[in-house]
């Protein structure tokens, strides 16, 4: 119980109010040890518990003090101190917050002072809603065919994150360090462009993500805007697409936005492995699946031009890159003859759309499956994104399987208007017990999609 407790906290980010809602309102979560993902023991998670347990023993001593206290009132009294233990977490995380404040400081001061002896490096800077460790894992792959290139490693973006990386990993070799920015909070850009100063910013897509911090759409432009607002005037800014939402910001900044044109012509190769595209004279073969991926991939032949990159060596790079892990990444289990795309790291409305799209045109012969727990951070429009995100898929495959949650239990008395057979629908009550299920549910030639991987605690708080 206690270490469910810890990851549940872990997982709501240390967010007391979230952490603390989730406890009460579903205690049976409390209860549940069926997790596939682990408790990660960092030094704030062994300070919790430890400032947690003093505080038990501290209030069992003061029970034991009170005196005429018979054995089975004690024990009574100990069970009631444990119910309260969600208190006891919240409240050394309260207490340990100056010292962490504190500690966070100068972490950050160590990495600015580094940053500073290492004048000739460039830094870049992506941010957008998502696709941001896809663009840093290719920029990296086509700029490192010239370049000592530094990168943040995986989704670790957090500014803390970032500060550890570079008093860690950055050497007097690098020459380019390429940043992932983390924003669910505004400010957060603004925070990581003081930290770094990039000389170039990409703005990678931008959707309405992380609406249960940011609260409304609004606020998530204006955290992008930060980008522009914090870096020098001639830094370039591009941008995977024309965002509407930022032509405000954009008129002002012209100069120096550099909007990449729309691919509308692209073609899938045999077995849906490739992908052909033309941008401006020369072809690109690329090993990544979706039309999503074109636009990173143009991203980083503009970069890898101005930063005097050969466009043959850049066209022969993309040809190589191999799918980002996680991220619509094929699999072909040539014995099952069972094609697995795993999508278990994007979570957010266009990705969905995009992995809906890339279903649509797969052969008419094989079998699709799809499963996913859907979406969460999208606040109070969560259930208007996930019925249209519903009504789309229906087209899309023939099974669906998914993980019983609010938003999908939502859906569950409207399925026969857009699902004609009910059996083509199933729940389980957890994603490990859905995974554990899935051999008795695929059979030679299926095609299944596995979008988004929500934490089981998050799914059941």
């Amino acid at each position: 119980m206690i270490t469910t407790l810890l990851h549940l906290f872990q997982s709501h980010k240390y967010n007391s109010k979230a952490f603390l809602k989730a406890c009460f309102c579903n205690p049976k979560i409390i209860f549940h040890s069926a997790q596939r993902q682990s408790l990660d023991w960092t030094i704030k998670i062994i300070v919790l518990l430890t400032g947690s347990i003093w505080i038990m023993l501290i209030l069992s001593i003061v029970l034991y003090n009170t005196g005429h206290t018979t054995w089975y009132e004690l024990l009574i009294g100990i069970l009631i101190i444990l119910m309260f233990f969600p208190f006891y977490l919240v409240t050394t995380n309260f207490l340990f917050f100056p010292i962490q404040i504190t500690y966070e400081q100068y972490i950050i001061q160590k990495a600015k002072s580094k940053l500073k002896k290492h004048k000739e490096l460039k830094v870049i800077g992506i941010v957008g809603s998502y696709g941001k460790t896809s663009q840093k894992e290719i920029l990296q792959d086509v700029l490192s065919t010239k370049y000592e290139v530094l990168a943040t490693v995986d989704n670790k973006n957090t500014l803390l994150s970032v500060a550890y990386r570079i008093i860690r990993c950055l050497q007097e070799k690098h020459q380019i360090f390429i940043v992932e920015m983390w924003e669910d909070h505004i400010g957060d850009i603004e925070r990581l462009c003081k930290l770094v100063n990039p000389h170039i910013g990409i703005i990678t897509w931008i959707t309405k993500q992380h609406l249960d911090t940011f609260w409304s759409f609004n606020k998530v432009i204006s955290t992008i805007w930060e980008l522009f607002e914090h870096t020098a005037v001639e830094c370039p800014i591009y941008m995977h697409k024309n965002h509407q939402e930022l032509n405000h910001f954009i008129m002002k900044n012209r100069n120096r936005t550099i909007i990449l044109p729309q691919i509308e012509t692209y073609s899938y190769l045999p077995e849906f492995q490739w992908i052909s595209f033309k941008y401006t004279s020369d072809t690109y073969t690329t090993k990544l699946i979706t039309p999503h991926s074109i636009y990173p991939l143009i991203t980083a032949q503009e970069i890898g031009t101005s930063l005097s990159i050969d466009r043959q060596t850049i066209i022969n790079r993309v040809g190589t890159i191999t799918p980002i892990q996680h991220r619509m990444q094929p699999i072909h289990n040539i014995q099952s003859d069972i094609r697995v795309i795993d999508d278990t790291y994007n979570g957010n409305i266009e990705w969905f759309k995009s992995g809906r799209e890339f279903m649509k045109q797969l052969h008419i012969s094989w079998h699709k499956r799809y499963i996913t727990p859907w979406l969460i951070g999208l606040g109070a429009e969560s259930n208007e994104i996930h019925f249209q995100l519903w009504k789309a898929l229906s087209w899309s495959v023939d099974k669906i399987i998914l993980i019983k949650n609010a938003n999908t239990l939502s859906f569950a008395r409207g399925l026969t208007e857009w699902w004609t057979d009910e059996k083509d629908i199933i729940f389980f009550i957890s994603s490990l017990e859905a995974h554990q299920s899935l051999g008795a549910l695929l059979v030679s030639g299926d095609v299944i999609l596995f979008q988004n991987d929500v934490p089981d605690l998050l799914l059941w708080s």
